[in-house]
């Protein structure tokens, strides 16, 4: 038997559905960094009444039989035993105390992963804890009754497509008035969706509210949240004299439209991740808050490397380390590359706000990196593996496809290179090569240092 001090606590909660047992384990056992005394939780139900008990104990989810006697012991659990119709306070189940902690570095889904064998993503896993504190603070200590009313989910979605930015850098603040797409807020739901999930399985509650939520989202068939640029405005940007200044911008924007790579994925990439002979790009990894994540699918791929490519990649390939960098030590980030862009559109007549209202970014030159190789005839599963969309058929043979896509690559190359008619491609050379004479290395090492040049 346990001592009365090891009873932490014992909360009553209405129960939604009669159990298939009467007492149960309700969690694994957990470590409390404060003390480092391991803590669990039992469940009890009553014969008399819908209601449960759940507590808390200091003891291995094993002793969970032990805790539950011990509780009748000391009188802890003597609301159970009332009659039906007896006056007995309950407490109110909230969102609070279903999502709060899933997410937390010793939560449940952290758990979930490491007994996958899975890597813990701790980007992610503050990303969707910045999403469930800011959820939380506004409705975590609403009762779980009112989530299940229609009328106030559909209130719920309005508020969150109006109000659900999390986390915003200061130098995206003019974002703040433009409403979450259908897809962000579908990702949100999903984020409060799991604990709920977890809460069903183990018998806490009986229903997923936001799962019903999704339901009254419009259907995301081709709902897309960056637009993909066309060819004609492709052609235009890199075409534009005037608006290019510093050639590094202009390699950077170049690159992208004909790699197909991630931003961070190319501004990860090293000069030993290019194959100059085999005319290859070793994606590896991505660069996020000055350091080397995992790609997006957890995989390494090859990406052919076109002739333009080359062509732009030569002058920066002469030192090491970082290919995207004037000195190779550090490279820069997105948030440069995103400015040349806005200047590049607005030149040729595409202001800051249409870029915002259409969704134009960066990431816009993948969706036509993805576009132009279906129109010139690359197969589905090379695309897929060129660009690191994860397929299940693509995962499950993926040796046999990548040996498939090795031997396609001179095939490939040609058909990059073809994604603009061969003037626009000498031109764009010209433009490159004339970048670089009014540009000294010396004087983009001066202005990766400080910010701004000599």
């Amino acid at each position: 038997m346990l001592n009365e001090s090891d009873i932490l606590s014992v909360r009553l909660f209405r129960a939604d559905k009669k159990p298939g047992r009467l007492v149960r384990s309700t969690c694994r056992s957990r470590v409390r960094k404060s003390d480092g005394k391991i803590i669990s939780e039992a469940e009890v139900f009553s014969n008399e009444m819908p209601i449960k008990a759940i507590i808390t104990f200091v003891g291995r989810d094993d002793k969970y039989e032990e805790a539950v006697l011990s509780s009748f012991i000391y009188g802890k659990l003597n609301p159970l035993l009332k009659r039906e119709g007896e006056s007995i306070e309950v407490d109110i189940l909230t969102l609070k105390d279903v999502v709060e902690d899933f997410y937390s570095l010793d939560g449940e889904y952290v758990k979930r992963l490491l007994l996958k064998e899975k890597k813990v993503d701790e980007k992610e896993l503050q990303a969707k804890r910045n999403v469930v504190s800011r959820i939380v603070e506004q409705y975590g200590n609403i009762p779980l009754e009112t989530f299940y009313s229609q009328e106030f989910q559909i209130k719920f979605l309005e508020d969150l497509r109006k109000n659900g930015r999390v986390g915003k850098r200061k130098e995206f603040s003019q974002y703040k008035e433009k409403e979450l797409s259908n897809k962000t807020v579908r990702n949100i739901l999903t984020i409060l969706a799991t604990p709920f999930t977890f809460a069903i399985e183990r018998g806490a509650i009986d229903k997923n509210p936001f799962k019903e939520m999704s339901t009254l989202l419009p259907d995301n068939t081709g709902e897309n949240t960056y637009a993909s640029f066309t060819t004609d405005i492709v052609k235009k940007m890199f075409l534009s004299i005037d608006v290019w200044i510093d050639p590094i911008n202009y390699a950077m924007l170049v690159f992208l439209a004909f790699s197909g790579l991630r931003i961070d994925e190319a501004i990860a990439l090293r000069r030993e991740d290019i194959d100059l002979e085999k005319r290859i790009i070793y994606v590896k990894t991505s660069y996020k808050g000055g350091e080397h994540t995992e790609t997006k699918t957890y995989s390494e791929r090859w990406v052919p490397l076109p002739d333009i490519l080359v062509f732009i990649l030569t002058p920066l390939l002469e030192k090491p380390g970082y290919i995207f960098s004037a000195s190779g030590r550090k490279p820069y980030t997105r948030i440069k590359y995103s400015r040349a862009l806005t200047d590049a559109l607005i030149y040729i007549g595409i202001s800051k706000k249409e870029q915002q209202t259409v969704g134009y970014v960066l990431h816009s030159f993948r969706h036509w990196y993805v576009s132009s190789c279906a129109s010139k005839g690359i197969s589905d599963i090379n695309i897929s593996l060129i660009t690191g969309h994860d397929t299940k058929k693509v995962s499950t043979m993926n040796k046999r496809y990548t040996t498939q896509l090795i031997e396609a690559f001179p095939g490939l190359v040609r058909r990059v290179d073809s994604f603009l008619p061969p003037e626009t491609i000498s031109a764009m050379k010209i433009i490159y090569n004339n970048l670089w004479s009014c540009t000294s290395l010396r004087e983009l090492i001066s202005f990766e240092r400080n910010g701004k040049k000599k």
